[in-house]
């Protein structure tokens, strides 16, 4: 966890000589000063793994969809050197979220799978296993159709921008796919909610329509929602609610307005500007929703003038109108 897929924390092993008579056992290394690899590091490690699959960024696609949908994946023909296999197993690693790399094993040469199964396998010979891709590296290529998976998607629509917006998706991705995790989901379901949780994050910070229920669903469960992201995703749910004149699923509001003082003043400010226009019913039934259905214990006389200012407006605009609507 602490290598954060940083494979050249191995290089003592890699200068090793290789015993080709016999199996020669390695002395145990010690580890000191592990860190994660630099974003420079990983910027160079993908554009190499584009080069190892000849610039075949469909091919890099597909061993990443296999790695998350939990597929092996057998490489073929690949050069001997190690530093090269483990650079291709790095460049991979590179595209997954920091603390889902320690899951992924590897064995850079394998001569029966039966005795040695790890998910990425160096092999001298194509033996046909269930569940696994091929990628050969002299043509660069899959030899078997790829698994579709909605994080690969996320991660490639980043990687067709650059490589560093990659480097930052991964490293924002982190905290939200360990909180899935944790709720003992697997890596492929984990990674998926975590991508949905990012355009999400990204369609809310630039005020674009958004699946309201997501929203709502996010804001009160979500605990990797960070404060500023928070307010955000508050007066987002607000305003689509406000447009459709249906509080529900806003009811968590007042309490977490509690327990956060920027997001209950930026909320109030949206309805207070919101009260003086053509959406002041709207507020009023808001604030009406809030002040009844409060959660026992939780203050609600921050929102009481809300009322008042919503129900004075919609009066006035309907004073030059049918006095049947006034009344």
């Amino acid at each position: 966890r602490g290598m954060g897929g940083n494979l050249r924390s191995f290089s003592a092993y890699l200068r090793a000589p290789v015993a080709i008579e016999q199996r020669v056992e390695q002395p145990p290394q010690i580890f000191s000063g592990v860190t994660p690899p630099s974003p420079e590091a990983q910027a160079d490690d993908l554009l190499a793994l584009i080069n190892f699959c000849k610039g075949g960024l469909k091919t890099v696609s597909g061993l990443l969809a296999g790695l998350v949908q939990g597929m092996g994946l057998i490489i073929l023909n690949a050069p001997r050197t190690l530093d090269q296999r483990l650079t291709f197993i790095q460049g991979l690693l590179t595209l997954l979220p920091a603390p889902a790399r320690a899951a992924i094993t590897f064995a850079t040469n394998v001569i029966d799978p039966a005795q040695t199964n790890p998910q990425i396998k160096f092999m001298n010979q194509s033996v046909p296993l269930d569940r696994h891709l091929t990628f050969d590296w002299a043509t660069g290529k899959l030899l078997q159709e790829a698994p579709d998976d909605p994080y690969t998607k996320f991660i490639m629509a980043q990687l067709r921008l650059d490589t560093s917006v990659v480097i930052e998706a991964t490293e924002k991705l982190a905290r939200t796919a360990v909180w899935r995790a944790m709720r003992r989901e697997t890596m492929a379901n984990a990674l998926a909610w975590a991508s949905k949780r990012a355009s999400l994050d990204s369609a809310v910070r630039e005020g674009l329509p958004a699946d309201r229920s997501l929203v709502a669903s996010v804001l009160a469960e979500d605990p990797t929602l960070p404060d500023d992201m928070r307010v955000m995703y508050a007066k987002h749910l607000v305003r689509l609610s406000l447009v459709l004149n249906n509080p529900a699923s806003t009811e968590m509001i007042p309490a977490m307005a509690v327990q956060n003082h920027e997001l209950a003043d930026a909320v109030y400010e949206q309805l207070w500007s919101a009260s003086g226009g053509d959406k002041a019913a709207a507020v009023y039934h808001m604030a009406e929703t809030w002040i009844t259905k409060a959660p026992m214990g939780v203050d609600v006389t921050r929102w009481r003038p809300l009322l008042g200012m919503a129900a004075l407006s919609r009066v006035n605009a309907l004073l030059p109108g049918d006095p049947a609507k006034l009344v």
